[in-house]
C-alpha cells in the first residue's frame, strides 16, 4: 500500500478518536479565544501534516529556540520552545527559571497534534525535584519524555520520544537542551 493512502494508513482509527482530539483541541482553543475545531477538521489536518512530513522528513527535529529573557526578581522567562518531534507531533515548552542555591523553575509542556494543543501540564522544579516525566497518549499521537534542569550549568533539557500513527506507530527519539543558565 502506498504510504500516502490515508484511508489505509488510518484504518482502524475510530471516528471517536478524531472527536476526542477535537474536544481536547477545542478546550485549549477556547482558552486562547479561538473557535472550536471538529473531528473531521483534525483528521484532515493530521493527514496533511503527515503527508508534508513524508515529503520532507528532514524537518523532523526542528526546534524553535528563543533566548531566556531576564525578568524582575532575577528570574528568566523561558520559551516558548517548539520541538517538531516527528510527523504531526510537536512539543512546546515554556516557563520561568529563578537562579540561586535553592533555584526554582516552573515549566509548562504541551503536546500538539497537527498544530493543535491536545495536552498540557505544568511542573514545579527545584533542587529536590529537578525533573518530571510525562506520557500523554491520545489516539494517534503519544509522547514519553522527561523535562528538567540538569548539570552544573543548570540546563533545561527535554528528552524521550514521540510517536504518530500511520500504518502503525512511527516513533522518533528526541534529546534537546533548550537553554542553560550558567
Amino acid at each position: 500500500m502506498p504510504i500516502t493512502d490515508p484511508e489505509a494508513a488510518l484504518e482502524g482509527v475510530p471516528h471517536s478518536t478524531w472527536e476526542r482530539l477535537a474536544e481536547l483541541a477545542s478546550k485549549h482553543r477556547a482558552e486562547e479565544g479561538r473557535p472550536p475545531v471538529t473531528g473531521p477538521q483534525v483528521r484532515t489536518d493530521y493527514i496533511r501534516t503527515v503527508q508534508e512530513f513524508h515529503d520532507d522528513p528532514q524537518q523532523a527535529m526542528a526546534v524553535g529556540h528563543q533566548a531566556p529573557t531576564l525578568q524582575a526578581g532575577n528570574c528568566d522567562s523561558l520559551g516558548p520552545f517548539t520541538i517538531t518531534a516527528v510527523g504531526p507531533v510537536s512539543l512546546s515548552v515554556e516557563g520561568e527559571f529563578c537562579p540561586g542555591k535553592n533555584w526554582s523553575a516552573t515549566v509548562t509542556v504541551s503536546q500538539k497534534v497537527a498544530g493543535e494543543t491536545i495536552w498540557r501540564a505544568e511542573y514545579a522544579l527545584s533542587p529536590e525535584h529537578a525533573s518530571a516525566t510525562f506520557n500523554p497518549a491520545i489516539g494517534v499521537a503519544k509522547a514519553n519524555g522527561t523535562i528538567g534542569i540538569f548539570g552544573e550549568k543548570f540546563c533545561l533539557r527535554l528528552y524521550g520520544n514521540a510517536c504518530y500513527w500511520w500504518f502503525g506507530w512511527r516513533c522518533k527519539d528526541l534529546d534537546e537542551t533548550l537553554a542553560c543558565f550558567r
